[in-house]
């Protein structure tokens, strides 16, 4: 669960809901949370949105926000270890960097767009191994 500000939704979008995903569930979950986390301090209107769909032989997970958004100097390096965008905001700058060494870990890549005043985008790739489900294998 994420609390947003009051004045934000937060919103999951209609993504492949036929797609399994197996993978290390807390390591997704620690994803989710540092990026949703991330969004939530940085948005206080408007919405956060985040979704997967399966694009080729991949998987692309994302989370946008209509915040304040990072300013473009500090997108060549908002991956690197104690790392902020801000530095009036509480944190120690290693969520991004971690979030990019779990992506990295799974054989994937993570991307960041962001207009300044307008809001961010972090992209998640991790290539899809298709593996049946058990009872498809009957």
């Amino acid at each position: 669960r994420f609390r947003c500000q009051s004045g934000v939704d937060l919103i999951f979008e209609q993504s492949d809901r036929s797609l399994y995903i197996s993978t290390d569930r807390n390591r997704l979950f620690q994803i989710f949370s540092n990026l949703i986390g991330n969004a939530t301090k940085f948005t206080q209107k408007g919405h956060i949105s985040f979704g997967y769909k399966k694009v080729d032989n991949q998987i692309i997970f994302h989370v946008t926000d209509t915040g304040t958004g990072i300013p473009a100097e500090k997108l060549p390096k908002i991956f690197d270890r104690f790392m902020m965008a801000n530095d009036n905001v509480a944190g120690t700058g290693l969520g991004l960097s971690i979030t990019k060494n779990v992506i990295q870990m799974h054989h994937g890549v993570i991307d960041v767009e962001s207009t300044p005043g307008e809001g961010t985008t972090f992209s998640m790739r991790i290539p899809l191994n298709y593996v049946p489900r058990q009872e498809e294998r009957l």
